[in-house]
Parts: structure tokens; C-alpha cells; sequence
């Protein structure tokens, strides 16, 4: 077996990684239960991911494009659920908003990375298709009276990977003294 053949993707592992990592980067301001809540799902929804990956027949992907579309699952898990978090949705609908976009990025990731996309449109794609997602399972939710107009608008309205992105900009302009 080649030494990246999919096969030698190790999906608990990785996705043990991505979780521990997330743990080290969720922000303070997340109750403990919240913070084992993302941790936990970023692990499962990975888990999952890579294993499907790895075990579909026929498959044109190597590890390292397994590891990509699973990373790419874990972060916008981890943004969109300290997102839905701080909108204070619900801990009961929080796991089906989140497969939704879980499926959402593998689908698209998967087809883009099989397609041989260039990583930036990579990106800009599942971002994109991602927002979509979320603003639409808003408004289902909506729509069943689940979340009331103001809770999905909040929830539209968060952006932590916006804000991750701001704070590393701050850390780059102003260096520690």
C-alpha cells in the first residue's frame, strides 16, 4: 500500500487532533458545557468524515486530501458552533444545525479537492456554500417556530472566524512587548 494511500488515513487520530486543538482556541467567554459540547462534536463529525472517506470504494483521494476535507469539516464546525453558541440557540437543535453544515463541506470539499480545485477557490467555495447553508437552516428553523426572528438573525449575524481573523491581525500590527 502506498504510503498516502487513503487507506493509510488515520481518521480517529486526526480527528482527536483537530479536537484537541479546537479545545486550546475556543473562546473564554463559552460556558465549560458549551466548550465540551464543540469539542465533542468537532470529534464525532471528523470521525465520521474521515472514516466515510476511507472506506468509500473506488475512491480518488490520497490521506492527504482525506485530512483536508476533514479539516476543513472540524473549522467550520468549530466557527459555526461557537457561533450558534453565542446566538443562544438551543443545545438541543445545535447538533442538527451542525450535520447540516457537516454534510454541506464534505460534499462540496470533496468535489472540489476530486476536481483538483486550486485551494483558494477551495476555500472561498465552501465558505460560500457554507454561509448558504447556515442562513438557510436558520429559516427552516424559523419557519417551524423554532427560533424566533431575532435569535436567527443573531445567529446570522455571528462570525468567529471573522473575529479570529481580526484578533490575528491585531496580534500581527501590535507585537508583545
Amino acid at each position: 500500500m502506498a504510503e498516502n494511500d487513503i487507506k493509510s488515513f488515520d481518521f480517529d487520530g486526526f480527528a482527536k487532533d483537530l479536537s484537541g486543538q479546537a479545545g486550546q482556541v475556543i473562546p473564554a467567554d463559552l460556558k465549560p458545557q458549551d466548550k465540551a459540547f464543540i469539542i465533542d462534536i468537532i470529534y464525532r463529525f471528523c470521525k465520521m468524515a474521515g472514516e466515510a472517506l476511507t472506506k468509500e470504494e473506488n475512491s480518488k483521494l490520497n490521506a492527504d486530501e482525506a485530512g483536508l476535507i476533514t479539516q476543513f469539516i472540524g473549522e467550520w464546525i468549530f466557527h459555526k458552533s461557537v457561533d450558534i453558541t453565542r446566538a443562544n440557540i438551543d443545545i438541543k437543535y445545535r447538533e442538527g444545525i451542525l450535520q447540516k453544515v457537516a454534510f454541506t463541506v464534505f460534499d462540496i470539499a470533496k468535489k472540489a479537492v476530486e476536481k483538483q480545485m486550486p485551494q483558494e477557490q477551495l476555500i472561498n467555495l465552501v465558505e460560500a456554500q457554507v454561509k448558504k447553508c447556515f442562513a438557510k437552516t436558520m429559516d427552516e428553523l424559523k419557519e417551524k417556530g423554532i427560533l424566533t426572528e431575532e435569535v436567527a438573525k443573531n445567529a446570522l449575524l455571528q462570525s468567529n472566524i471573522d473575529a479570529m481573523a481580526q484578533e490575528q491581525v491585531q496580534e500581527e500590527i501590535e507585537p508583545e512587548s
